[in-house]
């Protein structure tokens, strides 16, 4: 399914493949920077019945049909048409986005008809980034260690509540329990505003 935008520098009528969302290239007219936006409209030309996809804020402008070169008017909401009957159904945009990818019943003549998910931007998959792991911080260790770490500053066991014995800043021994107390996490003390 195609995509019709607009070069928002010129306003040249742009068109480009579903693979293309997200990615920059030039405009072929003022040559400035445009990107592929992720489309919210869905709708049939209603001459070649080809169909596009375009963003929500050209709902009512005209374009030169891509395919055949007649022009058509962008409906400001998605549409869909019966296939076996022609009749054009509107769906607005939260409408629309429940439907996706699934099945709807012509209410004319009851025949099942996909509504086709639009183009998105494809998210990347697989392993994060390098450095990733240092940017984000564990609230659950941060959380299992608050209670150690006030428990911790006045000298008793988190465990059993004997005094413990401090090896470095985050090393500790219970003399009665012998437990060894590791505090892996940055510790929050209860009450502190923090700042950044």
């Amino acid at each position: 399914m195609d995509i019709l935008f607009t070069c928002g520098a010129c306003g040249k009528h742009c068109c480009v493949g579903e693979r293309a969302v997200g990615k920059q290239f030039p405009c072929p007219d003022c040559s400035e920077t445009v990107q592929a936006p992720e489309p919210a409209l869905v709708f049939p030309c209603p001459h070649c019945q080809t169909r596009f996809s375009a963003e929500g804020t050209l709902g009512g402008n005209s374009f030169l049909c891509p395919a055949c070169e007649e022009k058509i008017a962008i409906p400001v909401t998605s549409i869909l048409v019966c296939t076996a009957c022609g009749i054009h159904m509107e769906l607005d945009e939260a409408f629309y986005s429940e439907l996706e990818g699934r099945r709807l019943e012509c209410p004319e003549c009851g025949e099942s008809l996909p509504v086709l998910p639009r183009p998105r931007i494809k998210k990347a998959g697989g392993a994060h980034p390098p450095g990733f792991g240092h940017k984000t911080l564990r609230l659950d260790t941060i959380l299992e260690s608050i209670p150690q770490a006030d428990q911790l500053r006045e000298g008793n066991c988190p465990f059993c509540g004997h005094t413990v014995e401090q090896y470095n800043d985050k090393s500790y021994t219970c003399s009665h329990c012998s437990r060894q107390i590791t505090m892996t996490a940055p510790t929050i003390k209860r009450g502190e505003i923090l700042e950044e």
